[in-house]
């Protein structure tokens, strides 16, 4: 039995070379799996930058569109015209309404696309004057950031 059993010298040798070979194969399978997953890393690591530098040159591109906005806004003759007239109209006359109507047009244009609200405030306590939303209109923000910055120029 141990005669049937027993392997040739052929085929040890063979055997040996097998075993070498499938040894050289997994090392050379193994070192091409760790090359392409550091290039796939790599690969995927550029691709997010590329993507994060992306977004964030268009999250600038849309602030600055909005602070040009504000900024035209703020600058509109006819807004600068009817501005003074709010404060002298009396509260709920028809010529403060006529000039809150005014204003609303003016505002108007500005809100939709992410802006959600157009108001001006009274530039000493922060009290909503006139707002495209009715809701809002005699309320102080006066605390708010944007007043805060916004009272020493354009912010954003």
């Amino acid at each position: 039995m141990d005669e049937n059993m027993s392997i040739s010298l052929t085929g040890r040798i063979i055997l040996v070379f097998v075993c070498f070979g499938a040894m050289i194969l997994a090392a050379v399978g193994w070192l091409s799996f760790q090359s392409g997953e550091k290039a796939l890393r790599e690969s995927v690591q550029a691709e997010l930058l590329a993507t994060a530098i992306e977004k964030e040159t268009a999250i600038n591109d849309w602030v600055d569109a909005w602070v040009e906005d504000v900024t035209k806004l703020s600058r509109l003759p006819e807004l600068q015209q009817v501005l003074p007239q709010l404060t002298t109209a009396t509260a709920g006359s028809p010529e403060a309404l006529q000039v809150r109507e005014s204003i609303l047009r003016l505002l108007l244009p500005f809100v939709g696309e992410g802006n959600l609200e157009s108001f001006v405030m009274e530039p000493k306590g922060g009290v909503v004057v006139v707002s495209t939303r009715a809701s809002e209109e005699g309320k102080s923000k006066g605390d708010r950031q944007y007043f805060i910055e916004g009272s020493k120029g354009v912010f954003f």
